[in-house]
C-alpha cells in the first residue's frame, strides 16, 4: 500500500465532523486574511510533515504509518462518542476503547505544527550534534559551523520532532488514565464550533497548567457539535449540554487565537470569525 504524501495532523475522520450538508469545508486562512471552500482531503495538511531523513539519507515514513495505526484505533471510539452525544447519551468506553481513546489524544498533542515549533531549537540541534559525535565521528569547527545555518537547523529540528510523536507516552499517558472524559454537546443546531491547526485549547485558572490538577481542561473539538477533554476520575463520564452561546463564542475565538487556519460547516461563522481577527488585527493600539 503506497504512503500517503500529503499527511494530516487533523485527521480527515475527524475533519468530516466538521463538513457541510455537501460534504465541505468552510475555511479561514489568517495569515492572508482569505476564505474558502474545500474538502476534508485538502486542508489541515502538509506534504511529508511526518517524513524524516535517517542516517543514510532515506526517507523514513515509519511515524505516518504508526499514526495511521493510531487513527484506525480511535476512529470507532471517535464515532462512538459523537453518536452518544447526539443521542444525549454518555458513551460508556470500554477499558480497551478508553485507552485507544488516551494514545490517540496523546499524540495529537505531540502532531500538530504548533508543537514542533514549541522545541528548543538550539538543544535540539546541540543534542543532535553530540549524537553523531558519539556514534560516527568528531566534527571539525568548520563543520560545527555548517550547522548554523538555518535551513539545515530546521531539518535536524523536524528529524528530532518526528520521532516524539509516536515515542512512549510517559506522564501525560499516565495523567489521561487517571481521568475519566467529559463530553460537551451543542444542542442549538444554528450553533457549532470550528476546528483548526491548533484546536486544543486550555480552560485553566493563570499559573495552573497542569492536567494533574482537576480544574485544569483541554478542549478538543471532535465535531461541530461535540467537544471533550479529559476530567473526572477515572471510569467516570459526563455528558454537558452546551447552550451558553458566549461560552461556545469563546471557545471558537480561542480556537482562531491559537491557529494559522480555521475550518468549520458554516460558512457565516467562518465569515464571522474572521470579521473579529479583522477588527483584532487594525485595531488601533491604547
Amino acid at each position: 500500500m503506497n504512503t500517503p504524501i500529503r499527511h494530516h495532523y487533523i485527521p480527515r475522520m475527524i475533519l468530516r465532523n466538521f463538513t457541510d450538508n455537501k460534504g465541505r469545508l468552510h475555511c479561514f486562512y489568517k495569515p492572508a486574511g482569505k476564505i474558502f471552500s474545500t474538502t476534508p482531503d485538502n486542508v489541515l495538511a502538509e506534504s511529508h510533515l511526518y517524513t524524516r531523513q535517517d542516517a543514510s539519507g532515506r526517507s523514513d515514513v515509519s511515524v505516518e504509518k504508526k499514526l495511521s495505526h493510531l487513527e484506525g484505533r480511535a476512529q470507532p471510539v471517535i464515532e462512538k462518542i459523537v453518536h452518544a452525544a447526539r443521542k444525549r447519551k454518555k458513551p460508556a468506553l470500554t477499558s480497551s476503547e478508553k485507552e485507544a481513546w488516551d494514545e490517540y489524544f496523546c499524540s495529537q498533542l505531540r502532531r500538530l505544527p504548533a508543537a514542533r515549533e514549541s522545541l528548543p531549537d538550539a538543544e535540539l540541534v546541540a543534542e543532535h550534534l553530540d549524537k553523531f559525535e558519539e556514534e560516527i565521528r568528531p566534527l571539525q569547527p568548520a563543520e560545527r559551523e555548517e550547522f548554523s545555518v538555518p535551513k539545515l537547523q530546521r531539518k535536524i529540528i523536524h528529524n528530532a520532532w518526528v520521532p516524539i510523536i509516536v515515542a512512549r507516552q510517559g506522564e501525560l499517558l499516565e495523567v489521561l488514565q487517571d481521568k475519566g472524559l467529559v463530553i460537551g454537546f451543542i444542542e442549538n443546531a444554528r450553533k457549532s464550533v470550528v476546528t483548526g491547526d491548533n484546536p486544543i485549547i486550555e480552560i485553566a485558572s493563570q499559573g495552573r497548567t497542569s492536567l494533574h490538577l482537576p480544574e485544569v481542561e483541554r478542549l478538543f473539538p471532535l465535531a461541530h457539535d461535540t467537544i471533550v477533554t479529559p476530567g473526572l476520575p477515572a471510569g467516570n463520564e459526563k455528558l454537558v449540554v452546551l447552550d451558553n452561546t458566549g461560552y461556545i463564542r469563546q471557545i471558537n475565538e480561542e480556537i482562531l487565537n491559537k491557529s494559522n487556519v480555521i475550518v468549520g460547516r458554516s460558512h457565516a461563522l467562518i465569515e464571522s470569525l474572521s470579521r473579529r481577527h479583522g477588527s483584532l488585527t487594525h485595531r488601533a493600539p491604547s
